[in-house]
C-alpha cells in the first residue's frame, strides 16, 4: 500500500482496500494478496464498497481524475463489468470528498462533502439514473463519513451520518418514495466516570447486529449499543488522526491505518483485543 483511503470487508473473508495511488488491493485476513488492479482510465482509488450479495457481490470502486468522479463496477472475480458516471451537481464542489456504499435495496449511495454543505446521492445501478435524497448546509452538519442500511419490513432507508465538528452522530430515515422520514441526533458526551470519551466522532458505521462502532478524534475505537446508544466497550486505540476508514463483518472491526500502512483487526463482538494485525 501507498496511500490507502478506504476499506471494506467482502463476502469472501477478503479485505478490498482503495489505494489513492496505487488503484485497489484485495487482500486475505492473514495479508496475502489476492488482486492488484488499477482503476479503469487512469482514475485514483478514492473509495470501495461491496454490494450485499453474498454469494455473487460485486465490488463498487469509485474513481477520481481532473475533476471527475465515476463508479467503477467489478464482479466477484475482480473483472470490470460496469462504469457509472458520478453526477456532475453545481450544488457540490468537484474537488468535494465523496464515499460510496451499497443499500440492503441494491442501490448504489454516494456521498458529496465541501467546504459548507453535504450531498447524499442514489443511483439504480442497472439505469445509472442518479437522484438527490440528501442536501444539508453547515448550519444542518457537514459530513464527513457515512453509512446506509435498508429496513426491508418498513421499506425505509436509513443514513448514519458522522459530524465530526459538532461531535455528533446522526440517523437520516428516507422512504422509498425519497421522502424525508425522520432525523435524530445523536449527541456523544462525556459523562463522569467516562472522561476519556469523546472528543468527536470522525467515522462511524452499522456492525451486521445494527450496532455502531466509531472512530473517535481520541484515536479510539468505540462500540454503541445501536438502539439506545449507549457506549458498551472500548473497541481498541488506534492513535489520534491515524485511520482512515473502518468496515464490519461477523463481529470484527477493520481499521484502516494510513501512516503505518497496515489493517488492525478487532474481534470485537467476543470481547478481545487486537489478534492480528494484517500488512
Amino acid at each position: 500500500m501507498k496511500n490507502p483511503v478506504d476499506i471494506c470487508a467482502l463476502p469472501n473473508q477478503c479485505l478490498a482496500i482503495a489505494d489513492y495511488d496505487n488503484g485497489f488491493l484485495v487482500i486475505t485476513c492473514s495479508g496475502d494478496t489476492v488482486k492488484h488492479c488499477t482503476v479503469a482510465d487512469g482514475k485514483n482509488a478514492c473509495g470501495v464498497c461491496c454490494s450485499a450479495n453474498e454469494d455473487d457481490f460485486r465490488l463498487l470502486v469509485l474513481g477520481y481524475k481532473d475533476g471527475h468522479w465515476s463508479v467503477h463496477v467489478y464482479t466477484a472475480a475482480y473483472e470490470l463489468l460496469d462504469t457509472i458516471a458520478c453526477p456532475d451537481d453545481t450544488v457540490i464542489e468537484t474537488w468535494a470528498i465523496r464515499k460510496l456504499n451499497v443499500g440492503g435495496d441494491g442501490l448504489l449511495y454516494l456521498m458529496a462533502t465541501g467546504e459548507h454543505r453535504s450531498v447524499i446521492w442514489s443511483c439504480d445501478m442497472s439505469t445509472h439514473v442518479w437522484k438527490t435524497l440528501v442536501t444539508e448546509n453547515s448550519r444542518r452538519g457537514v459530513y464527513n463519513d457515512f453509512d446506509v442500511k435498508y429496513d426491508a419490513a418498513r421499506k425505509e432507508i436509513h443514513f448514519l451520518l458522522c459530524d465530526y465538528k459538532k461531535s455528533q452522530l446522526s440517523t437520516v430515515v428516507v422512504t422509498e418514495t425519497e421522502e424525508l422520514a425522520g432525523i435524530q441526533s445523536i449527541r456523544m458526551r462525556r459523562v463522569k466516570g467516562q472522561e476519556w470519551i469523546v472528543q468527536g466522532p470522525k467515522l462511524a458505521a452499522w456492525d451486521d447486529d445494527d450496532d455502531i462502532v466509531m472512530y473517535d478524534g481520541s484515536g479510539k475505537l468505540f462500540a454503541f449499543d445501536g438502539t439506545h446508544f449507549k457506549c458498551k466497550k472500548i473497541v481498541g486505540d488506534v492513535g489520534k488522526g491515524e485511520v482512515g476508514a473502518i468496515a464490519m463483518r461477523a463481529g470484527w472491526c477493520y481499521a484502516l491505518c494510513r501512516y503505518r500502512l497496515c489493517v488492525e483487526a478487532f474481534l470485537y463482538k467476543d470481547y478481545k483485543e487486537v489478534i492480528e494485525t494484517v500488512l
